[in-house]
């Protein structure tokens, strides 16, 4: 006979009018059951021919040239400009292209081989890369992302029935990125890969698709994967691997027939599993989490968003009752501004069902650092933008990936339309593993409550395998309370999202297989509306959800956090003011737009891989930016809003036209500095102004500085009194001086230095994380080193 394709080892296959030698496979399945399960395993590898067996390669080229743009004139405004005045030279597989962060164009044109004609055509595309391929017209239609892991997305369905012949012109946008930036995987090392480093065109060419292959491929795939991970001794693992077994034994890859047939006898076994799963729902929802910085720059995600939901869009036209859950309005603004054309297709998904709006708010942002305004605002112009849009209010706050959430955001959920939460964070806990998997999280207010649910699979990037839905039903913490889960599937972080290869193991496992939970498709809001129906089992929740991990995030990038909250205090008195001159009816044109902008800006920096310290440096540079345009941006704000108040006052004689205006919740009294050594003692009611007199004051008066005995340096005025040491800079004494009674010397105050200590002397703590040295610090180490600290 022939050697069987796949066999581990050198056994022959017997001829198929041999029923005895089969029986005698079979019974090597009952005394060798890791064996089988290895060769099962072998067949499906993609060392072997059953993958390669996919694509059938033309004899002669691949039916496509390719030309590379030539960008000596700068680069292009659009695709647009790309088509109409592109200048391309010919170029071929192995050409080298970059640098990184570059984006380059190019155009293929495809004629179909006669050999290929009434077949299934797919173009391969594979530029080491992320790219995005456009129609001749300019419509975007694929992403084609070049990795050497299950993250590679390199087919195009040219045509479902080719013609001989048949000629097309595509574009590709290329991306000179990885998935992760400028490293292969998201664990990068101190050192980033040199700025020179360049990519190259692996594969460009059209191939003939044997999708009864592919059928048999995941058929096999699913059924021997159910038998790896269910306990072997069982009786839906026993039958799973015989079936995958038979299946093997019946297939010869250079009998088509042979393929249909063991593929037919694959879904006759899962027809049988039908109605056999495990007491355990799961509802199972695309997903793409995106960050948008962190890796990467914004200017690259907003590629990033185009190319990954191009992609489910194509996903949701193969796949019926495919639903891709979508969050952050910023990614959608970026994308409505770059792709047009897309977004209006966008725009026909969540109509019909296929994309599903979640989150509410502008990004997905830290919970931790941002003050109350800034957490408010998020959702703010969040859902403003979901339902200008898409005429959608969010219902499901979607937050997978932030380092904590504050008590407060209960509270806030609710008075913006959002009953219900997702995330899977505080699975990372170090120490303490968080006791629930669906509860109901209660606010500060002791009566706000949200139901949230922690996906049990302690994953938002899903692979979608008998492994991950198994552990869905081990690791509900609420098993006696609740029977259902959502699965998050998809690759995230860098983008990407659902492949199809995930949805063709999906159809399988919905079809119901005895061992595991069932599974379908849904949305989150379906999920969570079934979930409500009756929450009275459900444990509470009270207060904040405290992530244990990532505390170095409180203090990295320390300038960033610092611009940040210069900001929030900015935006928040440039609306304070102009509310005070609206009251006084001074104010005809509130300046809305430019407001709402500068909001964006800081709310996009509150993004939870920015404002935490958590970026590359070409990010902060970004922030930086952004946080130099509010300030600027907001004097000017100021000074017209000042000018409105005091415009009356300067009519007036003598006038000294100095307001005093307090932004914030209660009155103050305070020492103010009026310029030139002037002091005043101002008093200003809550949320309102006055007018200051004519400035007085006494000077703060002249400094000296004497040596004591010592070897301090005494520093001295009117009011205060200090001890520097010389050795260090350290204070030794600090006091306030008293007003001077008649006769009497001067009074100073208690040191506000106790004895023998020194303020102002930095600390440097030793801490080398177990993992991430920007993210983390370590827990268990207190040692530290004072910097001057007198031996």
């Amino acid at each position: 006979g022939k050697s069987r394709v796949g066999r581990s080892g050198v056994e022959r296959t017997p001829p198929r009018s041999s029923p005895p030698q089969i029986t005698q496979l079979n019974q090597m399945f009952h005394k060798h059951y890791e064996l089988t399960q290895t060769r099962a395993d072998a067949f499906l590898a993609k060392s072997f021919l059953l993958k390669s067996a996919m694509y059938e390669r033309a004899a002669a080229a691949g039916g496509v040239a390719v030309r590379k743009l030539c960008l000596e004139g700068g680069a292009p405004s659009s695709v647009l400009d790309v088509i109409r005045n592109g200048r391309f030279e010919p170029c071929a597989v192995g050409t080298s292209f970059g640098p990184i962060w570059s984006v380059q164009w190019f155009m293929v044109e495809c004629t179909v081989p006669e050999e290929f004609a009434g077949k299934e055509v797919h173009l391969l595309w594979d530029s080491s890369c992320e790219a995005l391929l456009f129609s001749a017209e300019g419509t975007p239609l694929q992403s084609m992302t070049g990795t050497t892991d299950d993250t590679q997305r390199n087919t195009f369905i040219f045509a479902k029935s080719a013609l001989a012949k048949q000629t097309a012109r595509f574009y590709l946008q290329v991306a000179c990125n990885e998935m992760f930036g400028n490293s292969p995987g998201w664990e990068c090392g101190p050192e980033p890969p040199p700025k020179s480093r360049t990519f190259s065109l692996k594969q460009a060419e059209l191939v003939a698709f044997n999708r009864h292959v592919w059928e048999l491929y995941w058929d096999l795939y699913v059924i021997a994967d159910v038998a790896k991970n269910l306990p072997e001794n069982t009786q839906a693992a026993r039958s799973a691997l015989w079936a995958a077994n038979e299946a093997v034994n019946i297939c010869q890859l250079d009998d088509p027939a042979s393929i249909v047939k063991a593929s037919e006898a694959l879904r006759h076994y899962i027809k049988e599993q039908a109605g056999h799963s495990t007491l355990h729902a799961i509802t199972a929802v695309g997903h793409c989490h995106i960050d948008t910085a962190w890796l990467w720059t914004y200017q690259v995600t907003r590629g990033k968003s185009a190319r990954s939901w191009v992609a489910q869009l194509r996903n949701a036209e193969m796949y019926p009752g495919f639903c891709f859950a979508v969050s952050q309005a910023q990614q959608f603004a970026w994308v409505k501004e770059d792709f047009p054309s897309l977004f209006s297709e966008i725009q026909r998904a969540v109509k019909a069902g296929s994309f599903a709006l979640v989150g509410g708010t502008w990004v997905e942002m830290d919970c931790n650092i941002p003050s109350g305004e800034s957490l408010v605002r998020q959702f703010v112009y969040g859902q403003r933008f979901f339902k200008k849009e898409f005429g959608v209010t969010c219902d499901v706050f979607w937050l997978p990936d932030t380092f904590g959430y504050s008590a407060q955001l209960p509270q806030i959920m609710k008075g913006v339309g959002i009953d219900y939460f997702l995330t899977q964070k505080l699975s990372w806990n170090e120490t303490n593993k968080f006791p629930y998997s669906t509860f109901l999280w209660e606010g500060l207010d002791g009566e706000s409550r949200v139901l949230t649910h922690f996906p049990p699979a302690d994953t938002y990037n899903a692979r979608v395998d008998a492994k991950e839905c198994l552990m869905t039903e081990s690791n509900n913490k609420d098993r006696e309370r609740c029977a259902k889960s959502l699965m998050l599937y998809g690759h995230g972080d860098g983008g990407g999202g659902p492949q199809m290869q995930m949805l063709e193991r999906l159809q399988r496992f919905s079809a119901g297989i005895a061992g595991l939970p069932s599974v379908k498709l849904g949305s989150p809001s379906a999920f969570f509306h079934d979930l409500s129906r009756d929450t009275s089992k459900l444990l509470t929740w009270s207060g904040e959800l405290y992530f244990e991990k990532h505390r170095g995030t409180y203090t990295s990038q320390a300038k960033n956090k610092y611009w940040n909250r210069k900001c929030e205090v900015l935006l928040h008195d440039i609306e304070c003011l102009f509310a005070f001159a609206a009251l006084q009816n001074r104010l005809e044109n509130y300046p809305q737009e430019e407001i709402a902008r500068l909001w964006k800006l800081l709310l996009l920096n509150q993004f939870h891989d920015v404002l935490p310290g958590s970026s590359i440096g070409l990010v902060y540079k970004d922030s930086d930016a952004h946080y130099r345009d509010i300030q600027t941006s907001g004097a000017k704000l100021i000074d017209v809003a000042v000018s409105l108040l005091v415009g009356p006052f300067r009519a007036e004689p003598n006038a000294s036209c100095l307001i005093a205006c307090n932004t914030l919740p209660f009155a103050r009294s305070e020492v103010v500095s009026l310029g030139s050594d002037s002091l005043a003692l101002i008093d200003a009611p809550a949320m309102g102004f006055t007018v200051l007199p004519t400035p007085t004051g006494a000077p703060a008066g002249d400094v000296t500085c004497t040596r004591t005995e010592g070897g301090l340096f005494a520093l001295e005025n009117t009011w205060l009194y200090a001890e520097i040491d010389a050795r260090d800079g350290t204070v030794v004494t600090l006091c306030a001086k008293a007003e001077p009674e008649a006769g009497q010397p001067q009074r100073r105050s208690q040191s506000a230095v106790p004895r023998g200590r020194h303020a102002n002397r930095f600390v440097i703590y030793d801490d080398t994380p177990n993992y991430w040295d920007n993210w983390d610090v370590r827990a268990l180490s207190c040692s530290c080193t004072i910097i001057g600290q007198n031996k």
